[in-house]
């Protein structure tokens, strides 16, 4: 709104006052002699920027209605001296309503910014003309309107307050859920040396270990599970995107076999497994991708997807490159090689999660792709 140049010249009910009559929700329901008894009781009042309308601590027996200008309402706290404005009135606000229903001091001060005309209502004036239990009965109604709206400011500040108690609660609960599981990677030894029997034993043992922490910080949030990606929705459109995702790496991983591989070694070479009996080697392949789902569940359902909520107003790929280097870290116990390879892979894994929010393309492209992986002797 631009601000006035100035009051008008003389203040009168037609023009600009008519309009201020119509549009004021102070006298709406009053009938055409109720209006005019209103006018009545008005009187004009015009003030300079910066002069003082209302002074808080006075007592005064008027309402104020601003016709003109614009005034700010300041509040002085007396134990300290210090005033702040707590509101901006503008043409046609109303001030001095507890003045005029009880006569009490003016809880704060109303100092004009700007050229103002304001109309006053005197309280006897407007018994006298038969204004006044219509005006307070308005008021009245306006009041519990602004308690109302002051009432669901406050519940909503509260709820938004719990929320963020919330969120900072199971944001410690997660970071706990995080140090125990680089606990749990620090303690998984390398059981390469073992039979393929305890390898695969092993692999599921320490992977329910890894769960427990992760499910602990679900069960922190207020959220189901569709929040951490344990959804059907969209899943045939996921599911979609992650095997032809997978499709496109296959020939990078193939290629990665080629320039790295070991001279003469076939292209499926199965070489991690070569000892794995084939009932042993189908088992692996068939519990892969639960596995994997396991796997997706903590590292993008739970950790990126956590990440995601704390990290609401930070780009998206902010909370994908976390959960990845935290994920990389889980697999240095391997070697820094596949903690590497880890961090990348998780990228592109972290990235088909954030499009759909469900766990399905992502288990997909990681079962997939660790599958020929693991045939290319890679892993």
């Amino acid at each position: 709104m631009s601000e006035p140049s100035g009051p008008p010249a003389s203040f009168t009910w037609s023009g600009r006052g008519a309009e201020l009559l119509q549009s004021l929700r102070l006298t709406r329901g009053l009938g055409p002699e109720l209006r005019e008894a209103f006018q009545d009781a008005c009187r004009v009042e015009q003030f300079t920027a910066g002069d003082v309308i209302v002074e808080q601590g006075v007592r005064y027996e008027t309402l104020k209605v601003l016709f003109h200008g614009v005034a700010e309402v300041a509040y002085t706290d007396p134990s300290t001296g210090g005033s702040h404005v707590v509101a901006t009135l503008e043409a046609g606000d109303h001030f001095g309503e507890m003045a005029f229903l009880s006569g009490e001091a003016a809880t704060a001060s109303v100092r004009a910014t700007t050229p103002a005309t304001v109309l006053v209502i005197d309280r006897e004036r407007a018994a006298a003309t038969g204004v006044a239990s219509a005006l307070l009965a308005n008021l009245a109604a306006l009041q519990v309107e602004r308690l109302e709206g002051a009432n669901r400011r406050q519940v909503a500040a509260m709820e938004s307050t719990i929320a963020a108690q919330r969120e900072q609660n199971a944001f410690g609960r997660f970071y706990i859920a995080t140090i125990v599981l680089f606990a749990i990677s620090t303690a998984i030894p390398n059981y390469d040396h073992e039979s393929p029997t305890v390898q695969l034993w092993m692999r599921w043992f320490f992977l329910v270990l890894i769960l427990v922490p992760a499910v602990v910080t679900v069960r922190a949030h207020s959220l189901s599970l569709a929040d951490f990606g344990v959804t059907r929705r969209g899943w045939a459109r996921s599911l979609g995107e992650g095997l032809l995702v997978a499709l496109a790496m296959i020939p990078v991983l193939v290629g990665f076999k080629l320039v790295r591989g070991p001279a003469g070694d076939p292209l499926f070479s199965w070489r991690t497994l070569d000892f794995y009996t084939g009932p042993q080697l189908l088992f692996y392949a068939l519990s892969y991708v639960p596995h994997s789902a396991i796997q997706e569940f903590i590292a993008r359902g739970v950790g990126q997807g956590s990440l995601e909520r704390f990290m609401a107003d930070a780009p998206p790929a902010k909370p994908i490159v976390i959960a990845s280097s935290l994920f990389a870290i889980l697999h240095l116990h391997l070697s820094l090689e596949a903690a590497v390879l880890t961090f990348v892979v998780s990228l592109l894994f972290g990235w088909v999660y954030h499009r759909h929010q469900s766990l399905v393309g992502v288990t997909a492209l990681h079962a997939v792709l660790g599958l020929v992986a693991t045939a290319l002797g890679l892993i």
